[in-house]
């Protein structure tokens, strides 16, 4: 089971979504560490070799992301 917690605020000069707090996924296979570059920026990294795979902005990309990954692993078995 996979935890996700994420406030996101609109801003109105540029309609991007900026994340006010930490995103957290944790599936035991995947989990998301924050970048440390770039405000709003989450690294998705495989836990057991701790290789990133791809980085979200958001939530959506984040589930997206991960299922994509979920699918190449259970059609791999």
């Amino acid at each position: 089971m996979h935890y996700i917690y994420s406030r996101m605020t609109n801003n109105n000069n540029n309609n991007e979504f900026r994340g006010n707090e930490m995103l957290d996924f944790n599936n035991g296979i995947f989990h998301t560490v924050a970048d440390e570059t770039k405000r709003g920026v989450w690294w998705i990294i495989e836990t057991a070799t701790g290789e990133k795979i791809d980085f979200a902005r958001c939530e959506e990309d984040v589930l997206f992301t991960v299922g994509e990954l979920m699918k190449t692993r259970i059609a791999g078995l």
